[in-house]
């Protein structure tokens, strides 16, 4: 049409340059005000070739006030600035009983103005098999959820002390500790707000680079802690309460000499970063309520004194710095001890000739998948695995150990594949009362191990006592019942049901949560506060827009298409 108004009217056209799309719906985005405007730093990195490499980054500095400014809900949970210096006041004051050595508490008096953050890192799917780095920070305070107040849990084993009076402290106690949600609810894009994007293109320079760029993030929260910003006419400040990710995450920017990765195999060796658990003397497979390693926690540090962990500027805790980077329950539990636990229970039912007798491990493999097919349409669900083979578990030959190789949705509905499965098998066994006695404890371990996280999840930022108790009660039972079955398999010569660093690490969080319960505080941290689910949703979706990107712009273009998403989404929820 514009074309022939323009033959007709003798001129020429120019058609418009197709090689300029991009740019023009860029400009047109910060035109009309859509995205977010949060301006970008650069940091120059010095790659072994001696050329530097220009790195866009969103400066925690610039990020937090605007959206506190701006967009309250998503920093404080609450619609305004005033009402979310309350829910600060009420968190810190919680908060102070489960970790009272914080540094926030001996620098700030009014603790009203301190916003809770923690940082997390991970890697994702990049270009070429590559591993995509994204580093990211986020309020601990939920904005929205539809998680209601608990009022029913009541502990079975664990008595409530009589000893302390609760009511003299509970009427003491901010009532709005109670009304604190978590940031597990909504879209995973409005309360995790990204620093850098580092694309695993960058091999040679990669790790440097991370951890270059994790410590100048370091000094800008210390900056953020003592000097403060503003909001308005309000002056703010920052702390880091926690930093989460994966094991090798940790390993990787704390410069771990004792983790995971150092355990021993032919001499006992340390292996956790909290404890000196590992030894011959300290095993790591103590899961009981005392463990012998609990009074070694947190007495050496897991790196070396010249080369710290890369956020050691951050202020903390400064007697137990590496009490900073927690044991999530998301990767001990779903991409940990329930891995095990569902694929050694499934070999277990094929050793037993439960999937049919006749045919190899392929063909019993191929039943059992059909059996979990029928279990998703009867449920309504949906998996992203598509067969059961013996690569997805990992399966060798008879001496390795099996374990499942998905995701942890995949996971959580395997788990209760299971426990469906276990229930019909229970009414098929007969009157061999061997397998029956291992089909029970099979069955009450995968009950339990469904219950404490779905507990875990039921409960908002901060539980009451006996909530604490609950699922302190359901996560230790659960550790019983596995280490019965591995204790089995092991004197019955099967490689099932395997200890691994994991289900030591599940012990601290339970062991953090019984040390609560023990020093009788009201108000127990809810172990969703440093949970990664939601993480890896973000990490997830990031990626997914970097790989659609060209290496020459992928820093800022991948930042940028951040900020218009989570702009057209915070409208969208009209929040």
């Amino acid at each position: 049409m514009r074309e022939a108004a323009a033959v007709e009217s003798g001129e020429t056209c120019k058609k418009p340059a197709p090689n300029h799309v991009a740019r023009d719906a860029y400009c047109s985005i910060k035109r009309w005000g859509i995205s977010w405007k949060i301006p970008f730093d650069v940091y120059l990195f010095k790659c072994k070739d001696s050329e530097y490499l220009e790195v866009q980054y969103m400066c925690p500095e610039k990020t937090l006030p605007y959206l506190a400014a701006r967009h309250p809900r998503v920093v404080f949970g609450k619609p305004t600035v005033e009402e979310g210096m309350n829910s600060l006041r009420a968190f810190w004051e919680a908060y102070r009983e489960y970790h009272g050595d914080h540094e926030v508490f001996s620098t700030h008096a009014d603790l009203s103005r301190v916003i809770p953050v923690a940082i997390h890192g991970d890697e994702g799917k990049g270009k070429r098999r590559s591993n995509t780095t994204v580093v990211s920070f986020e309020s601990v305070l939920g904005m929205k959820s539809k998680v209601k107040l608990c009022t029913t849990c009541c502990p079975t084993h664990l008595e409530v002390p009589t000893d302390f009076d609760f009511t003299d402290r509970r009427s003491k106690e901010d009532p709005l500790v109670k009304e604190l949600f978590s940031n597990m609810q909504s879209h995973s894009y409005l309360q995790h707000w990204p620093m850098v994007v580092i694309p695993g293109t960058f091999a040679s320079d990669y790790k440097e680079l991370t951890l270059e760029i994790l410590e100048l993030f370091g000094s800008k929260f210390d900056n953020m802690f003592r000097a403060g910003f503003k909001v308005g006419d309000e002056q703010f400040y920052c702390a880091v309460v926690a930093c989460k990710g994966d094991l090798r995450w940790y390993s990787k920017i704390c410069r771990l000499t004792r983790g995971y990765e150092n355990k021993g195999r032919v001499v006992d060796k340390p292996c956790c970063h909290q404890c000196l658990a590992g030894t011959t003397d300290l095993p790591a497979e103590d899961m009981s309520t005392t463990p012998v390693w609990l009074e070694t926690l947190h007495l050496e540090r897991p790196w070396k004194a010249d080369k710290p962990h890369a956020l050691h500027a951050a202020p903390y805790d400064p007697q137990r710095p590496e009490h900073m980077y927690r044991h999530d329950c998301f990767h001990t539990l779903r991409l940990g001890v329930f891995r095990d636990f569902t694929a050694s229970a499934l070999f277990l039912f094929i050793q037993w000739d439960l999937f049919g007798a006749d045919g190899n491990l392929s063909l019993k493999l191929e039943r059992a998948h059909g059996q979990f097919k029928l279990f998703l349409a009867s449920v309504g669900k949906t998996a992203s695995l598509r067969s059961f083979s013996t690569s997805l578990f990992q399966y060798n030959n008879k001496k390795s150990y099996p374990w499942s190789n998905v995701k942890g949705s995949d996971c959580t509905l395997l788990l209760k594949f299971v426990r469906v499965m276990t229930i019909a098998l229970l009414n098929q066994v007969g009157g061999d009362q061997e397998r029956r006695k291992v089909l029970n404890v099979l069955l009450s371990t995968a009950r339990l191990g469904i219950s404490v996280y779905d507990h875990m999840n039921a409960h908002r930022l901060f539980m009451d006592w006996a909530c604490g108790a609950v699922f302190y009660e359901k996560g230790q039972a659960f550790c019983n019942g596995y280490g019965w079955l591995a204790c089995w398999a092991f004197e019955h010569q099967l490689c099932l049901f395997a200890i691994k660093p994991k289900l030591h690490f599940w012990s601290h969080v339970l062991a953090d949560v019984k040390g609560q319960l023990d020093r009788r505080c009201v108000a127990i941290a809810n172990p969703i506060m440093t949970d990664c689910q939601q993480n890896e949703d973000f990490i997830g979706r990031l990626c997914k827009l970097s790989m659609g990107i060209d290496n020459r712009v992928v820093f800022h273009r991948t930042l940028e298409f951040y900020l218009t998403k989570a702009a057209i989404l915070l409208r969208r929820h009209s929040l």
